[in-house]
């Protein structure tokens, strides 16, 4: 008998008996464990190696015609008014653990994400799996071979889950979940002196609550009240539940002064921490300008992303108010909204801007002046599902969007940095492997 078929058997005689056991999980168990070689070899001998061929085709197609559907859209290195300078590398070298998640659609997609930080003439990388590595920004220039070093230190890298890194003077500070119990990880800060040899952390912040998981944690230097110290974003456990009960008393947590989840918090050097707002679902982006205005960008529900202007002591509307709404395997009825669709006029702070649909809405970073000339009072925001930038500008007080220009560049973007001495960009993208993306202007 053929050896392909007998595989075959053999591989269909083991799914069967998952699906009999359980037959919501088998798809994930299969997604998630099968090796990527037995999948691939699978689908040829059911599908046809002609049929794969033609869906890989088509999949191509798909990327290659995406400028066809959206005729007024740049890809880079171009955009609206200037040509840039793009290219990306691969991070195979690096080695950095990579995670099977499910999309809230319950499809499977593997990452591997990192922050990105920066001290003398390094970049930092820390993985979302605790692990950092050092390389030269030299790198911009001379991406085909580069140097790294790979720093060891006390993290356990078992149970953390790494949230942004940020450096303060000669510190590194990394936001990460605390193993508790299967439910219950705290939030934390943690710090250690930069140290090629090995870093030492010690804890510098931890919430007196916990929540089973989260994903919000970005970190940005700021003084309040004359006190020195960082803003730190938390998220609310449980959004995508599809217990109708449970979904709601988890994210109510939102609004409950007792719990440090779906807050901004400012904590000063000393440890000490407050509510700086609240109302908040999931806030991925962080950037303060001139130590005034504070930019949080925030991921909905289904659609309704937002971008906010933060002030001291404002409610932001989540759970209860949201341009965007229910996924559908939450929603019993399409009848009516589940949240208010308007925040001002029940008590809430309205938000600059607000995606619908939404596009996964991530990092948001200030671009200066010596940038281009055709950039400047601009912002970059970085997308994760959207798999682009989107170039912004703000009316002087940052009270509206006066115009969002979207850069496509196909993959995942979860970290960007500005290297001043290179006068580039540097994105973080956890397709796969890792990869690191080089931007800058052809005019400087």
């Amino acid at each position: 008998m053929n050896k392909k078929i007998i595989f075959l058997i053999g591989v269909l005689i083991i799914l069967i008996l998952i699906l009999i056991i359980n037959l919501d999980s088998s798809r994930k168990i299969a997604r998630k464990y099968l090796p990527s070689k037995t999948k691939n070899t699978i689908k040829e001998i059911v599908l046809g190696k002609d049929t794969i061929n033609k869906l890989n085709e088509l999949q191509n197609l798909k990327t290659k015609n995406h400028l066809k559907k959206h005729y007024n859209e740049n890809e880079l290195p171009n955009t609206q008014f200037l040509k840039l300078n793009y290219k990306e590398i691969e991070l195979k070298k690096l080695s950095l653990n990579k995670q099977v998640l499910e999309n809230y659609d319950r499809s499977i997609h593997s990452k591997s994400s990192f922050f990105l930080e920066q001290f003398n003439d390094n970049l930092i990388i820390v993985s979302e799996t605790g692990e950092v590595f050092f390389i030269k920004k030299a790198v911009i220039n001379e991406n085909e071979n580069f140097d790294l070093l790979k720093i060891h230190s006390n993290i356990n890298q078992i149970k953390i889950q790494i949230l942004d890194a940020l450096v303060i003077n000669d510190d590194l500070f990394i936001s990460h979940s605390k193993y508790k119990s299967e439910k219950c990880n705290s939030l934390n800060i943690s710090k250690a002196k930069i140290n090629q040899k090995k870093l030492i952390f010690e804890s510098f912040f931890e919430t007196k609550d916990c929540q089973p998981k989260f994903f919000a944690g970005r970190m940005y230097e700021f003084k309040h009240n004359e006190k020195d110290g960082l803003l730190l974003t938390s998220d609310i456990w449980g959004v995508t539940l599809i217990n109708e009960n449970e979904r709601k008393e988890k994210t109510l947590l939102a609004q409950e002064d007792n719990s440090s989840f779906g807050k901004i918090l400012f904590i000063d050097m000393e440890s000490n921490s407050k509510i700086f707002s609240k109302g908040h679902r999931n806030p991925q982006g962080l950037l303060v300008v001139d130590n005034k205005f504070i930019i949080s960008t925030e991921h909905g529900p289904r659609g309704g992303d937002e971008i906010n202007l933060i002030k001291f002591g404002n409610n932001y509307g989540w759970p209860i108010s949201s341009y965007g709404d229910l996924y559908p395997y939450q929603k019993k009825t399409d009848k009516k909204f589940e949240y208010l669709k308007n925040h001002e006029l029940n008590g809430f702070v309205e938000p600059i801007y607000s995606f619908v649909p939404s596009i996964g809405i991530s990092q948001i970073i200030e671009v200066p002046d010596d940038f281009s000339e055709f950039w400047k009072n601009n912002f970059l925001l970085s997308s994760l599902n959207g798999s682009s930038l989107h170039r912004l500008q703000f009316d002087k007080n940052f009270t509206k969007l006066l115009f969002n220009e979207k850069i496509f560049i196909g993959k995942r973007i979860r970290d960007i940095i500005y290297v001043k001495e290179f006068k580039t960009f540097i994105l973080s993208m956890d397709a796969e492997e890792g990869y690191l993306g080089f931007l800058n202007s052809k005019l400087n």
